[in-house]
C-alpha cells in the first residue's frame, strides 16, 4: 500500500494527466452581461462632485437614495479606493483617460477587483468633467472614495470575441454612504 500514491502518479504522468494532480481545479469563467440598459445608469463611470469636495446639495442625506442602494446591489464589488494615477491621452474625438486605483478596504461583493486596477474612459465618460477640473490634483488630494465596480462583456467588432471591461461609480467616502452601502449589500446577499 505504501507505493500506491507513487504508482498512481506514475500512471497519470504517463497518461498525460500530471497537471490534474498538482494544479487546483480551475473555476469556470462566469458569464458577463453586456454594458447596456439600467447598468449604464448605475455604473456610469462618474465621480460624484461631493466625492471631490464640491458640495452641490449641502445637508442632503444619501440614506434614502434609491440609486445608491441599486448600485450596491448590482455591483460585483464595493471597495474603498484611492486614485493613484490619472493619465490623459489626447485623440481626435477628445481626450481618453485612464484612472489607476488602489484598493484600501473591501466593503462588499463576491467578485473583488485586484488591489491595484485601472479603468479606461472615453472622452464622453461621465467623469470627464471632474477629470478635466481636477486632473492633476486627484492623486495629490489623498482622497478616498467608495467605488462601485462591475465587469461587463464588451463585444470585439474585429473578431467577434468578447473582452472584459470594468465600469464604476465613485461616491464620497463618508459614514452616510458607507452605512447605506453596507446595509444594501447585506440585504442583497441574504436574498
Amino acid at each position: 500500500m505504501r507505493g500506491w500514491p507513487f504508482a498512481l502518479a506514475l500512471v497519470c504522468a504517463l497518461a498525460g494527466c500530471e497537471e490534474s494532480l498538482t494544479a487546483p481545479p480551475k473555476a469556470p469563467a462566469r458569464a458577463l452581461a453586456p454594458y447596456q440598459g439600467h447598468a449604464t445608469e448605475l455604473l456610469d463611470d462618474a465621480i460624484e462632485p461631493g466625492a471631490v469636495g464640491l458640495d452641490l446639495e449641502p445637508g442632503k442625506s444619501m440614506r434614502g437614495d434609491p440609486m445608491l442602494k441599486a448600485r450596491a446591489e448590482s455591483s460585483d464589488a464595493i471597495v474603498r479606493v484611492r486614485i493613484t494615477t490619472v493619465t490623459r491621452k489626447d485623440e481626435p474625438g477628445g481626450p481618453k483617460w485612464t484612472i489607476g486605483f488602489r484598493t484600501i478596504d473591501r466593503i462588499a461583493g463576491r467578485h473583488q477587483p485586484p488591489d491595484e486596477f485601472a479603468i479606461d474612459l472615453p472622452a464622453r465618460a461621465q467623469a470627464a468633467g471632474v477629470l478635466r477640473q481636477f486632473e492633476g490634483r486627484l492623486v495629490g488630494m489623498n482622497l478616498t472614495f467608495v467605488a462601485f465596480v462591475r465587469t461587463f462583456a464588451r463585444p470585439n467588432a474585429q473578431d467577434g470575441e468578447a473582452t472584459d471591461e470594468m465600469h464604476f461609480h465613485l461616491s464620497p467616502d463618508n459614514k452616510d454612504v458607507s452605512s447605506t452601502v453596507i446595509e444594501a449589500a447585506t440585504l442583497s446577499e441574504l436574498r
